[in-house]
């Protein structure tokens, strides 16, 4: 299953951006993604120390970022450590993609879209269905 790391701004940022990562985590499992979040419980900035230099921060999310088949960049990336994360990922391949914080809107929008479409197969699916069964009169019949 394809695995989506999430980059973004974090130092800095009330509460480390939890709130934005997990935003996108969550509209991101919805739509069947394996995600990694840096700043969820048990990663990188769970236990965050400012005393740490973040270069130690940025190895630890490296490691896991090569482990992962994309890379969803949160809005301000580029103003932060996580636009190395980006670098890394382009090098060595990976499709990047980029999101603002209204990416969940975005997500829940593409889910209701997909429903509506699966809703309207299966009505298709029903109709054919029915469509096949013979009635005892059809017109033109004598």
């Amino acid at each position: 299953m394809f695995r989506v790391y999430i980059a973004g701004p974090v130092s800095g940022i009330p509460s480390f951006n939890r709130a934005a990562f997990a935003e996108v985590e969550c509209a991101l499992r919805r739509m069947g993604y394996r995600v990694f979040n840096p700043t969820a419980p048990g990663h990188r900035y769970t236990d965050y120390d400012p005393l740490v230099p973040r270069r130690v921060h940025l190895r630890r999310g490296i490691l896991e970022l090569v482990h992962c088949d994309a890379v969803l960049a949160l809005k301000g990336y580029l103003h932060s450590f996580a636009r190395v994360e980006v670098d890394v990922a382009k090098g060595l391949g990976m499709p990047v993609f980029y999101a603002d914080y209204g990416f969940c809107v975005w997500a829940e929008k593409r889910e209701k879209k997909i429903e509506a479409l699966n809703n309207e197969a299966r009505l298709g699916k029903i109709i054919a269905e029915k469509a096949s069964i013979s009635f005892p009169y059809s017109p033109g019949s004598p």
